[in-house]
């Protein structure tokens, strides 16, 4: 409509309105708790592909987790490759990992 064209900003909240899920320990239909279930890149828009661009890019070379997380990331795969090696054999420590989402879809 006339109203939602002229609006600087439009913004699409991302939550469920569905029944909850069958555990108690992630309630995704808490609409303080919202989900971004795709890229940040597919909610932004911008009429010039310069600035669509740059903030892209923007995002890519500079936006970084903390470095505290980081570093429990890099404890827990050291941890990852020496169950590898000393329960599954694989003296090089490689190992597969998959990421499951529950009750998002």
């Amino acid at each position: 409509n006339k109203q939602m064209q002229q609006e600087f900003i439009v913004h699409f909240p991302v939550v469920s309105d569905g029944p909850p899920p069958d555990n108690d320990d992630d309630d995704i239909t808490d609409p303080n708790d919202p989900r971004l279930l795709v890229p940040f890149y597919a909610l932004l828009f911008f009429e010039d592909i310069h600035h669509d661009l740059w903030i892209k890019r923007f995002v890519r070379d500079r936006v970084r987790y903390p470095e505290k997380i980081q570093c429990a990331a890099a404890r827990i795969v050291v941890q990852l490759r020496e169950f590898a090696r000393t329960q599954h054999g694989q003296s090089d420590g490689k190992f597969h990992t998959m990421h499951v989402r529950r009750g998002d879809f």
